[in-house]
């Protein structure tokens, strides 16, 4: 575990996204929306980039620039989970069109970052589908 955040202050981040994410699904779409779930996930991924950059080849980065990079991807992260759930119901689907024999990670994943395996897995459960068949896959955004 990283040393740079306590437990109890990213419970308390995933905690205020639930809460936000809920009553912007309830108020804005209403729709309820599993806000906990989507809520982990951003703050699991705010955590990975931060704790990737936190070790530099020449030691370790400033407390405080890790802090901002946490704080800065979640935001990003919970600016796009809305944003995707506004398209959703707008569209009535997820994500863009792949062709039946492409897959294209560009098109399940708008971000660059490193993956956890929670992560990869999301991303590339297309490749896992039960009848996939696909003769391209392209793996870089």
């Amino acid at each position: 575990m990283a040393s740079w955040i306590e437990d109890a202050q990213r419970e308390d981040l995933r905690a205020r996204m639930d809460a936000s994410l809920s009553a912007i699904g309830f108020h804005c779409q209403r729709t309820h929306v599993e806000g906990r779930v989507k809520a982990e996930e951003i703050e699991q991924r705010a955590f990975s980039a931060a704790d990737v950059s936190s070790s530099t080849t020449s030691g370790a980065r400033p407390t405080i620039e890790v802090m901002r990079l946490y704080v800065k991807k979640a935001a990003e992260l919970m600016r796009e989970a809305i944003e995707q759930g506004a398209e959703d119901i707008g569209a009535g689907q997820e994500g863009e069109d792949m062709d039946t024999d492409e897959f294209d990670v560009g098109k399940t994943s708008k971000d660059r970052e490193f993956y956890t395996q929670q992560r990869a897995e999301q991303v590339l459960a297309p490749l896992l589908a039960k009848g996939a068949a696909y003769s391209k896959v392209r793996l870089s955004t």
